[in-house]
């Protein structure tokens, strides 16, 4: 890679609430946090270059962003090298804040893969209701090897020693200061084998203990109401199971990271797996109800409700008068942006309401 070329700014904006910092934003601050995909290894003449092009059109934040066609090794000491100079230009040309992106590519809770590496246990699993070579239906543990099981807690704690501590050490002078929040990308309890195990009929999500916990909500066996559900088709383990996933993946994850935020000083930003979509939301997130709380935590743009679509096009429009005749800023496009009043979060827990007393019938 050219090293002469810029840090490339990726095909999509994070809005990240103003509202969730403990400063005061000026009310002509520009809300949009570019995700600055840094490819190849920028050197600090390319560093500066990059930030002075985007502060000269009025861009004042933001978020580092590593994945593929970054040439630096992810968290390496020449990444944490290049997270400084970024940090330090930044600030030299009057940005008011930088962002961290808590993964390279995504889903967030890997560290590039290197959590599963540290003990082959961390690894994603789940029951699954299966036919043995006689018919009958079994249940079998599954791996995902791709992903971490971010329902248990000494993976989430692994993950943040590989990527967040790192970040702590070397970005210090700056964390919770300048450097506002950490930006996590689709994290998720759902992330089951379908390469491998697609034609599996029942898929439930796996930590230790959760067969005790089903016990002491439902009085009955989890494995045997799997069994159940797959000669049957009578789902009765599901609402439970939800139930108890979300409540897990809340606290172990979200909460967890959240409050290592609030430590250093900073706010957990980010999105979830298909949560724009109520219908979509269940499956990676298990209730609606969990979602949006997994959402207050993480200040996600799904309640962000100062910035609509509507203002960000005209933001466009303005960026667009302030470039060189001809030249279109087409990469400045609205992410993840919705407007979510009282009256629709109070219809998302309806809605999650509803979807609970089907299951239970």
């Amino acid at each position: 890679m050219n090293l002469s070329k810029p840090i490339l700014l990726s095909l999509t904006f994070c809005a990240i609430s103003l509202t969730a910092l403990s400063r005061t934003p000026p009310e002509d601050e520009n809300p949009l946090i570019p995700m600055g995909a840094v490819v190849g290894k920028p050197d600090a003449q390319t560093i500066k270059k990059a930030l002075k092009g985007f502060k000269d059109v009025g861009i004042t934040q933001y978020l580092i962003y590593p994945r593929s066609g970054c040439e630096l090794e992810y968290m390496s000491d020449e990444w944490l090298d290049t997270c400084e100079k970024i940090c330090a230009t930044a600030k030299e040309l009057g940005y008011t804040s930088i962002w961290l992106y808590d993964e390279f590519n995504w889903p967030s809770g890997t560290a590039n893969k290197t959590v599963m590496k540290q003990n082959p246990d961390f690894v994603f699993r789940h029951l699954n209701a299966v036919k043995n070579k006689d018919g009958n239906f079994e249940i079998v543990m599954r791996e995902n090897p791709d992903m971490s099981n971010l329902l248990e807690p000494d993976v989430v704690e692994c993950f943040i020693s590989l990527t967040h501590e790192k970040y702590a050490k070397k970005l210090a002078p700056y964390l919770g200061s300048f450097v506002k929040g950490v930006f996590t990308d689709e994290p998720s309890a759902g992330y089951f084998n379908w390469k491998q195990y697609a034609s599996d009929k029942i898929k439930v999500p796996y930590y230790k203990g959760i067969e005790e916990d089903y016990k002491k909500l439902t009085g009955t066996d989890l494995r045997t109401d799997m069994l159940i559900a797959a000669r049957t088709g009578s789902l009765t383990h599901e609402e439970p199971v939800n139930r108890l996933i979300a409540k897990r993946f809340s606290q172990t994850y979200a909460k967890r990271i959240s409050d290592w935020c609030a430590k250093h000083g900073m706010v957990l930003t980010g999105h979830l797996m298909d949560e724009y979509f109520s219908s979509k939301a269940l499956r990676p997130s298990r209730l609606i109800s969990a979602a949006i709380s997994i959402s207050i935590l993480m200040r996600v743009p799904l309640l962000f409700d100062k910035i609509t679509v509507a203002q960000l096009l005209r933001r466009q429009e303005v960026q667009n008068s302030r470039l060189p005749a001809g030249q279109s800023s087409d990469l400045m496009k609205p992410y993840g942006i919705q407007k979510l009043s009282p009256f629709r979060l109070y219809f998302l827990v309806l809605y999650d309401i509803i979807i609970e007393n089907k299951m239970r019938k």
